[in-house]
Order: structure tokens, then C-alpha cells, then sequence
């Protein structure tokens, strides 16, 4: 009787853990489950910058396309309300990125949206007879950010591209600390190229708006011409070669100068609307730089 209640223990014990097996690889699986798709930490930090460089992009994209003097674009208000739909995405999509950690949702669907958008514009600018270089380049940045936010969230999700499978060992030597993704000199070197480039933009626009709005030729005087010298040397230097942080820091402080002696220059009556535009969106993305200087 005792060696036939042992076997009849053993064989139930055998049984338990054959259930127990499954529901074990159960779990396993919807815990990859749970990180496929999910953002890194450093993926996240990625984003969300990025996210803020396309709300700005959008609103000097919108801002462009309504102080354009252009005839042409102030009739289609079918592309006028497409713009601005496309900056009220932007800003909605940087709000919900920058609650992703407590609120995650489908990133990659919403670039896919974004960049379709942005793309119908492009080619509604394309067509046009008559374009504003600047609302070209404008959307040109747009669909290029777009595409590497759509990379950079494959990345940071930890998903192989190919397959769409999750795969431990693809990504088992990643180091997903906040500064990952870091240049040793500890800014983010792609982020910066962007945005020097963007400030060189924005003043060169500066001067010459400047110049056509002013009187018999005189402009807003020399400091917006420094502050614009100064914008380009700074993307000379990005583009042609590695700074320190803390090369990068002091350069960035003379700008700040350059550009708070430009403003009081700027502040004059009768500075126009396109003019003002210009300044803001030059002065946010100086506010930018500092923020990515000063990481």
C-alpha cells in the first residue's frame, strides 16, 4: 500500500511540474512581450529631444507659410490648414512623448501618420509655381527628422530590424544608460550639427529680411551682422571638427552675448511681423544649443 501511494505521489508530482513548465515559458514570453516595443531609457532621452526639435521645426514651418507674401499660398487655405494641423501633431506628439514613461503607446504608428502628412505638404510645395525657398527647406527638414525619429525609435525599442523579432542576444552588450548615446565629449554631436546649422539659417534669413524691411537699404545694425558672423563660425566649427564641452560651452556663451546686443538693437519700433518670426525661432533654437551645450 505505502509503495503504491509512493508511485501514485511521484507520478502526480511528475504531472504538476509538466503544467508548471508551460505556464513558467508562459510568463517568460509575455515579459519579452512586454519589452518588445518599449522604449530604452536612452532611446526615451532620444526621442523625446527630438520631439521638441520637431515641434519647433512645425511651428517655423507654420509661421514661414502664413508670413509668406506669396499670393498663391495665402489663397490655398486647403494647404494653410494642413500646415497648421501638421504643427498641432507636432506639439501633441511632443506631450505625449514626453509622458511615455508613465504612458506608453504606438510611437511608430504616429511617425508613420506624421510622416505621411508632412510628405502630402512636400509635394503640395513641389507642385507649386511659385515657392518660398524657405518653406521648402522648411518641410525638407521636417520629413528628415521624421525619418530619423522612426530609426531612432527602432533602435531604442530593442526590436531587430528584419523580422520585427526580439532577439537577447542582438542587443545584450548595449549600455542603456541616459549618456549611451553620448559623444565622450558628453553632448550629443549629431544633435548639435542640426541645430548649428539651423541658427546659421535662421540669422542669414535675419539679415536679409533686415535689409528689405529697412529704409533706403539700412539695416537693424552691426550687432544682428556679428550675431549672424558669429552663427556661422559656430557651424563652421560643429561641421569641421570635435569641440570639448567644454570648447563648446564658451563659444556658446559668446553667442548668448552676441545675440542679447542684438536684441536691444532688435527692439526698436517698427519691427515687422516676418522680422519678429525670425528672432524668436532664432532665439529658440539658441535656447537649444545651450540646453545640449550644458548636458
Amino acid at each position: 500500500m505505502t509503495r503504491q501511494l509512493t508511485r501514485i505521489l511521484t507520478l502526480f508530482a511528475a504531472a504538476a511540474l509538466s503544467l508548471a513548465a508551460p505556464a513558467a515559458m508562459q510568463a517568460r514570453d509575455v515579459r519579452y512581450r512586454e519589452r518588445e516595443g518599449t522604449l530604452s531609457r536612452a532611446g526615451y532621452d532620444r526621442m523625446r529631444q527630438m520631439s521638441q526639435q520637431l515641434d519647433a521645426l512645425a511651428r517655423q514651418a507654420n509661421d514661414h507659410a502664413r508670413n509668406d507674401q506669396s499670393d498663391q499660398y495665402r489663397r490655398d487655405t486647403k494647404f494653410l490648414r494642413s500646415v497648421d494641423e501638421f504643427a498641432r501633431s507636432a506639439a501633441q506628439f511632443r506631450r505625449r512623448m514626453n509622458e511615455y514613461r508613465t504612458r506608453q503607446w504606438n510611437v511608430d504608428e504616429e511617425l508613420g501618420r506624421l510622416i505621411g502628412d508632412a510628405r502630402n505638404v512636400q509635394k503640395r510645395i513641389r507642385r507649386a509655381r511659385f515657392a518660398d525657398t524657405h518653406t521648402r527647406e522648411d518641410w525638407d527638414r521636417v520629413v528628415d527628422l521624421l525619418q530619423r525619429m522612426t530609426s531612432e525609435y527602432r533602435n531604442g525599442t530593442r526590436v531587430a530590424v528584419g523580422d520585427g523579432r526580439y532577439r537577447d542576444d542582438d542587443f545584450r552588450d548595449r549600455d542603456y544608460r541616459d549618456d549611451a548615446y553620448r559623444d565622450d565629449d558628453g553632448y550629443y554631436q549629431s544633435d548639435i550639427s542640426q541645430l548649428a546649422r539651423e541658427l546659421d539659417e535662421r540669422t542669414n534669413r535675419l539679415v536679409e529680411v533686415s535689409r528689405r524691411s529697412a529704409p533706403f537699404g539700412y539695416g537693424y545694425g552691426d550687432a544682428l551682422g556679428r550675431f549672424a558672423e558669429h552663427a556661422r563660425d559656430f557651424r563652421g566649427r560643429v561641421d569641421g571638427g570635435r569641440l570639448s564641452q567644454q570648447q563648446l560651452q564658451l563659444i556658446v556663451r559668446r553667442l548668448v552675448e552676441e545675440a542679447q546686443q542684438a536684441q536691444s538693437d532688435l527692439t526698436r519700433p517698427g519691427m515687422s511681423r516676418e522680422m519678429r518670426s525670425e528672432w524668436d525661432g532664432a532665439m529658440q533654437t539658441l535656447q537649444r544649443i545651450r540646453q545640449a551645450a550644458a548636458a
